[in-house]
């Protein structure tokens, strides 16, 4: 199911354990989420016994971990339901009540005790057949001696071989899906479409819990982000469940077969599945330079140690994030994270520090020295240090490919975000200017995060004459940044 879709079942609604059934319908949109519509709803005041014999209404609301559909001859199970607005019947009036879900698994009725019950996932991500850069489909024009199309030519397909490989996550493993979306034959021609999608399954070493999937989704996400250096969400997440009621006999073939759900939800990015695809030469790499079986364990890898960095990076380059500060802020903190995270060496010796540290306290005067004391006793490397430490970190012809001048970078990139981070504002500083650390800055970070994954030297100097995204970095940082 199609997370950027609208849909509308409508049929029987219980709680889990209970056999009271309500008249309802489920509707489900990418801004709204799994919304419930009950005629008439369950009991959702709470009351606590004061005195033996003695109740009173509390302030607070019933939820529901779990409630079962049976809509349209298929089965709903919703999680997390909690109550939006609405009245309970009263007289001969029926109660309208609606209910959020955070989640909807479509086709089949998951226990509620199933906390780890997902034993495969399959994930469909925007721009991510772009991404895997190899495609069956293989067109071939006829040119006349002018080198113009003639009209004739051949379409063919050849089925790509399943990728599979081992990361930290689990199997992982990249396959296409062909179909034929549309076709029209008219008494002159046939024309049809073939459709090529590229998902990817993640089979867990042991079954996660289905949090863990939602996670998952949004490393993936992040790193097509990334690459394309575009905003991009998830499709579709199938979801492979083993603990399932199934309401089968007893000794049943089928009784402990896994089934497959599709999970309906909110999603932070909306997707847009029908828009057009990122050119492929603004990637910043693509399946094509790096082979997925090196991309993405170094991805998992890279992610499990610099998570907070990834986001803020993400938020800067493919995000929704256009407030000039909060880019400036976004970017530095993503530096100063990714290079904490590389477990850099403290600046000092133990032995120079103290040593240091037991000079300064000497010559402070007593009233002073708990505070001082305080202030010096944290031998960690300083936000200037630290965007140093990446910036040398880079062979020499990428920095010099960004055309930045060391020391004038640093100083506006710790002055800005200095001023952001205790004011909330950059002053009076130039837009452009600002602008400028705020690409410059984020695209070192993106390098360093390159060249983990597997892209060489060689490719990465490339991106500054190809790329749009990094040459931009280049002309802001000679106009702004020297």
């Amino acid at each position: 199911m199609n997370l950027a879709e609208s849909g509308r079942w409508s049929g029987e609604w219980w709680v889990s354990g209970e056999d009271e059934r309500h008249q309802g319908t489920l509707t489900y949109s990418p801004t709204d989420g799994p919304v419930l519509a009950l005629v008439q709803g369950w009991e959702y005041r709470t009351y606590a016994e004061i005195l033996p014999g003695l109740t009173a209404r509390q302030t607070t609301t019933r939820d529901w971990p779990i409630v079962y559909g049976l809509a349209g001859g298929v089965r709903f199970t919703l999680r997390d339901v909690l109550l939006v607005s609405g009245e309970l019947p009263s007289g001969d009036k029926l109660g309208e009540m609606t209910y959020r879900a955070d989640v909807a698994l479509v086709g089949e009725y998951v226990s509620e005790d199933a906390a780890r019950h997902v034993s495969r996932a399959r994930f469909e991500v925007e721009n991510l057949t772009q991404f895997a850069s190899f495609s069956g489909i293989a067109s071939n024009w006829l040119l006349d001696d002018n080198d113009r199309p003639t009209g004739g030519g051949s379409v063919s397909l050849d089925l790509v071989p399943l990728a599979e490989f081992q990361t930290r996550e689990g199997v992982a493993r990249i396959h296409r899906w062909y179909d034929l979306p549309s076709a029209k034959a008219t008494r002159r021609s046939f024309t049809g479409q073939l459709a090529e999608t590229v998902y990817l399954d993640i089979t867990p070493d042991s079954p996660v819990a289905l949090g863990y999937v939602f996670a998952l989704a949004t490393k993936l996400c992040q790193l097509v982000s990334l690459a394309s250096l575009d905003a991009c969400g998830v499709i579709s997440i199938q979801a492979e469940v083993s603990l399932v009621d199934t309401e089968l006999p007893e000794g049943h073939p089928n009784e402990s077969s896994p089934a497959i759900v599709d999970t309906l939800f909110r999603p932070v990015t909306i997707p847009r599945p029908d828009a057009l695809a990122v050119p492929v030469h603004d990637y910043a790499f693509t399946a094509a330079r790096v082979a997925p079986e090196v991309f993405l364990p170094a991805w998992f890898d890279l992610i499990a140690e610099q998570e907070p960095a990834i986001g803020l990076l993400t938020d800067v380059l493919a995000g929704s994030t256009s407030r000039i500060a909060d880019r400036v802020l976004a970017a530095v903190s993503a530096a100063e994270s990714f290079h904490r995270g590389t477990n850099p060496e403290p600046p000092l010796s133990d032995e120079e520090h103290e040593r240091l540290l037991a000079i300064v306290e000497a010559a402070v005067p007593d009233e002073h020295k708990d505070s001082v004391a305080a202030k010096l006793s944290d031998n960690r490397h300083t936000l200037r240090q630290r965007l140093r430490a990446l910036f040398r970190g880079l062979p020499e012809e990428l920095r010099k490919a960004l055309r930045v001048k060391e020391s004038v970078w640093l100083e506006e990139a710790t002055s800005a975000r200095n001023k952001v981070a205790h004011s909330g504002t950059a002053g009076t500083a130039e837009i452009e200017a600002l602008d400028a650390v705020a690409e410059v800055t984020a695209v070192i970070v993106l390098l360093h995060v390159l060249r983990a994954v597997g892209l060489s030297d060689s490719d990465c100097l490339t991106l500054f004459i190809e790329n749009r995204r990094f040459r931009r970095a280049a002309q802001s940082a000679r106009k702004h940044l020297v």
